[in-house]
């Protein structure tokens, strides 16, 4: 061995370095199933944590009105507003349901 020569095997305090990280008989298929379970289980909640931290900044943006979103009055028409005067005007009579069917063909 020559001098500040690095082994895997043993380190500067004369220990072993490379111990095997399972034990030496194999993982039976329930702990294994067991492991891939509780994977599934913690990479959901971060998932389900991901999700309601993401509604929780759009409903913020919603609410700040820093999407970009503008509204729009409505537009009428000339039209429309002659037809909403007469059914405001005759309100409660058979002119109103007739104005109605009119307008709705």
């Amino acid at each position: 061995m020559k001098e500040n020569e690095q082994t895997d095997k043993i380190n500067e305090k004369g220990t072993e370095d490379n111990k095997p990280l399972a034990p030496d008989k194999p993982i039976s298929l329930i702990d294994e199933a067991r492991a891939i379970r509780d994977e599934i289980r913690t990479s959901r909640d971060e998932l389900k944590a991901e999700k309601e931290e993401l509604i929780k900044i759009k409903s913020d943006a919603l609410l700040s009105g820093t999407v970009g979103g503008r509204v729009e009055p409505k537009l009428v028409s000339e039209k429309d507003k002659k037809i909403e005067g007469a059914l405001e005007f005759f309100k409660g009579s058979q002119l109103e349901t007739d104005i109605k069917k009119a307008n709705e063909m």
